[in-house]
């Protein structure tokens, strides 16, 4: 993915726990989400806003489409960046 992409050019930085974190993050809420196209899917008719919400939104109450790997992605970004700023 393209987020893979970016933090491999990252890697001689110095920041490579922290990009291997972010990865780790990214992965895991893509999984998620492609573990999820049956709620999440069009064509099955389940695309439904609250399905949606799970997803995406990290402050949803349930996490269960992919709202909790997306809150750790997050966290996970926010850390590199702050290493990378120091």
């Amino acid at each position: 993915t393209l987020i893979k992409q970016k933090l491999d050019g990252l890697k001689n930085e110095g920041l490579n726990k922290e990009i291997e974190a972010a990865k780790k993050c990214s992965a895991a809420f893509t999984k998620k989400l492609a573990d999820s196209n049956a709620d999440l899917g069009v064509a099955a008719g389940n695309a439904t806003d609250d399905n949606a919400k799970r997803a995406i939104l990290k402050t949803h109450g349930h996490e269960d489409k992919g709202g909790k790997e997306l809150k750790e992605l997050s966290e996970a970004v926010k850390s590199l960046l702050k290493a990378a700023q120091a």
